[in-house]
């Protein structure tokens, strides 16, 4: 069960979602492309037609012992140690570090173009995870750990999942997508976190995936060729993985 304070945090998500939603005008139906896990168990579900989720946080990647990272980050933060980065963390964007190891994308352009933008808007950066925020992210892993959750989601939904993540763990995400009663996972080979700032081929094959799944006209993105033409290879290629 979720605590008073996560139901707090899906309940200012859903005025969130239901302000934005009001502004842009949108149809008492839409499709989402989302980052978070949040929309799945948003209360607002029954107003999407199709959600489609990149890279969700089931599982935290790298840990050798989880319940001991666990453990300290949630000893730390009731300490009142919240605030503050990781061990061997900081402020410094991931974005801004060298390209080499990085654990964001495969494709030096992309990459080096988001440093750019950092570097002329450093508050828009991202540093490393607090304490506080791996604790929380652990708490919110926990209400995903109930097998019974994704039986309880109504909504259609996709998730994209890189194979090469060595940030959140595919292979859990995939066994969440599995139990899921309209959802399936596409997981796409050699992709690493960010798919969207990945190599135009792993591009290519994320929204063949979701022109596939989202019902439509696909549309010609900036500096890409139409990718979901029908009979397409992508799109054959991204059916027959999310079949």
């Amino acid at each position: 069960m979720a605590s008073a304070r996560e139901h707090g945090a899906f309940t200012r998500l859903d005025a969130e979602l239901e302000r934005t939603q009001d502004q842009a005008d949108t149809p008492d139906e839409w499709d989402r492309l989302d980052r978070t896990r949040a929309s799945i168990l948003s209360r607002k579900q029954d107003e999407r037609q199709n959600i489609v989720i990149t890279s969700p946080m089931f599982g935290i990647a790298g840990l050798r012992r989880p319940r001991g990272a666990r453990l300290l980050a949630a000893t730390l933060d009731v300490c009142g140690f919240g605030g503050a980065f990781i061990p061997a963390g900081g402020e410094t964007s991931v974005a801004t570090k060298p390209f080499a190891g990085n654990p964001l994308t495969s494709d030096p352009a992309r990459y080096a173009r988001a440093g750019d933008f950092i570097a002329a808007a450093p508050w828009l950066g991202l540093g490393d995870p607090t304490i506080g925020w791996v604790h929380a992210a652990f708490r919110a892993m926990d209400l995903f750990s109930d097998p019974n959750v994704p039986l309880r989601v109504a909504t259609p939904m996709l998730l994209v999942l890189p194979a090469g993540d060595s940030v959140t763990l595919t292979p859990v995400a995939e066994r969440f997508a599995a139990r899921l009663k309209a959802g399936r996972a596409f997981v796409i080979p050699g992709a690493e976190h960010e798919l969207l700032m990945e190599r135009d081929e792993v591009r290519s094959l994320f929204w063949a995936a979701f022109d596939a799944f989202v019902p439509g006209t696909p549309l010609e993105r900036p500096g890409e060729e139409a990718v979901s033409r029908p009979g397409s290879q992508d799109e054959e290629q991204a059916e027959a993985a999310a079949s």
